[in-house]
């Protein structure tokens, strides 16, 4: 055993026999109303006996195995467990030796009063730890901890113990726990946090069953402090098994607070449709193909037929796929889905059953630019996947199509419309077959998406470039529009049938920036704040640009 194990168990038990006489003088004090050296020794056995047992049960019942440092109330309860032992044992041979003390009341303030001070003892021993190591850390983060519920309460009990943190308040939203105390932290109420604002240095989101819309009315409210996000207690458990609570903590990022509560996906609703098929995902590189990609293979298909006409996408996502289930057969192809003749043999080798035609340009300032290879990739491989699907008799075809379809006023929303007409035409004429189209707003997290744009030109020190200060758009997450796609099988499609996600309300891009600077600690440099940080360039609406789709 290692020689500092050694010493600290000595220490402990001499300080606990200690205690166990310091027990027994107050406990013959209490009882006899006065003490004195008669009275003493007129019991040295008691004080003999329980110094000599407490020694051999103390050490053999693993009194000093535990952790100092994080003991709880089980421990104190064995501590308890241990002292009725003890006394029992005690009693018994006092009896045996003709002194016996047979008064109950006495035995039951001796244990009161012997548990109480090991106990008090260890919890103080505790504290003096911990305050050890804390200080042995230069700057501990200074945090608020939001939510006094049972999420709340795990966080502070795991924060307590950790010597990086130092816990300020505790604040809810909850005007009832006002005043109120958890584990001796006052509880105030949130429009209090201002009252801490230059003494702390993260808030903690404890609430983890907000709803989004809910976490985001009050992530604008703490917009312009560090915020970090508790999950749920399932996530925690599943994302860090030694149940550390404070390292599963995350900061906030920007679908926090977009205000829309995401749409609960349920793989069992769609898995029949797809188990045992044989799926072709065109441009499966992309951000939609390469999730739809992720998404199908946990349905458990036949073979997911990857086509892209990048490279080193198709290698990335072919990677991926394998590293996430290996046992699904993965075809991976280097094509142009504007080709009709490959697509056929394609469809016809490996026998395709489900087909979501992803592979577009989506990009509209480019496309403005290169508007004849636009118009020929967006709009010919539209064609060429609905011919090649119409002769080899493909059940299901689903085309991922824009907002920007609608009333076009770029290249790129005219392609995505004349798709669409294609595949109505299409279903118009082929009414066995299932053609399906799914419209996408700006997708968070895609290459094409503004909020890569501000992270990048935020990092760059500014200015983050805006066309108007009124645009507005809707935005949904990459799981929730490929949840979209694949829930138009379970839908019961008429002809040409148009699906789009309710979005909720629009995000006005401007705040969406604000917002994204104060999140990195940074301020917005503008006429008011000409010291500020980030400066917000508004560029001008461009023709083809409507300020809300």
């Amino acid at each position: 055993m290692n020689k500092r194990i050694i010493i600290r168990r000595l220490l402990l038990l001499i300080i606990d026999l200690l205690l166990v006489n310091f027990s027994l003088v107050l406990t013959l004090w209490f009882s006899f109303d006065s003490i004195n050296l008669d009275l003493l020794l007129q019991y040295k056995s008691l004080f003999v006996s329980s110094t000599l047992l407490a020694l051999v049960l103390f050490l053999f019942t693993g009194q000093y195995k535990a952790l100092t440092t994080y003991i709880g109330f089980r421990f104190i309860v064995n501590i308890a467990i241990r002292n009725i032992l003890l006394l029992t044992v005690v009693s018994t041979y006092l009896n045996l030796i003709n002194q016996s003390i047979s008064q109950l009341n006495f035995w039951l303030l001796l244990w009161f009063v012997l548990s109480l001070n090991i106990g008090t003892s260890k919890i103080l021993f505790r504290q003096i730890l911990l305050s050890l190591k804390k200080s042995k850390k230069d700057t501990p983060l200074r945090v608020i901890i939001y939510g006094a519920g049972i999420a709340g309460a795990q966080l502070l009990a795991s924060l307590k113990i950790n010597p990086y943190f130092s816990v300020v308040a505790i604040v809810d939203d909850n005007k009832n726990l006002m005043g109120r105390y958890l584990y001796g932290y006052r509880i105030y109420h949130s429009d209090y946090i201002h009252r801490f604002e230059n003494k702390i240095d993260h808030i903690l989101l404890a609430i983890p069953s907000l709803s989004i819309s809910s976490r985001s009315k009050i992530l604008n409210k703490l917009v312009e402090y560090n915020v970090l996000i508790i999950p749920s207690i399932n996530d925690i458990q599943k994302q860090n098994k030694i149940g550390k609570i404070e390292k599963a903590l995350r900061p906030i990022n920007i679908n926090d607070l977009l205000g829309r509560d995401s749409v609960k996906m349920d793989n069992k609703l769609v898995i029949n449709n797809f188990t045992k098929k044989v799926i072709l995902i065109t441009g499966a590189g992309g951000s939609i193909g390469s999730e739809l990609a992720k998404q199908l293979i946990k349905l458990k298909p036949k073979n997911i037929v990857l086509l892209e006409i990048s490279e080193a996408s198709l290698y990335c996502i072919n990677n991926e796929l394998l590293e996430l289930n290996s046992s699904v057969k993965i075809t991976p192809l280097i094509g142009n889905a504007c080709n009709n003749l490959f697509l056929s043999n394609l469809i016809s080798k490996y026998e395709v059953d489900v087909i979501f035609h992803a592979a577009a340009y989506k990009h509209v300032p480019l496309l403005e630019l290169n508007s004849i290879q636009g118009i020929y990739n967006n709009v010919f491989s539209t064609l060429a996947v609905c011919m090649a699907a119409k002769k080899l008799n493909v059940s299901e075809v689903t085309l991922i199509s824009s907002d920007k379809a609608v009333r076009p006023k770029s290249v790129m929303g005219a392609t995505k419309r004349i798709s669409e007409l294609i595949f109505q035409a299409y279903a118009e004429e082929n009414k066995e077959l299932k053609f399906s189209i799914v419209r996408f707003g700006n997708v968070l997290g895609s290459s094409g998406s503004v909020v890569p744009l501000f992270e990048r030109q935020i990092s760059q020190g500014g200015p983050l470039t805006l066309t108007h200060k009124d645009i507005v758009r809707y935005f949904m997450t990459i799981s929730e529009a490929v949840f979209l796609v694949l829930n138009t099988m379970n839908l019961s499609s008429q002809v040409g049938d148009i699906f789009i996600l309710d979005m909720g309300k629009p995000v006005k891009i401007y705040d969406l920036a604000v917002n994204m600077i104060i999140l990195r600690g940074l301020s917005v440099k503008d006429k008011n704040n000409p010291n500020g940080d980030i400066e917000i360039k508004i560029t001008g609406l461009d023709p083809i640009e409507k300020l809300d789709e």
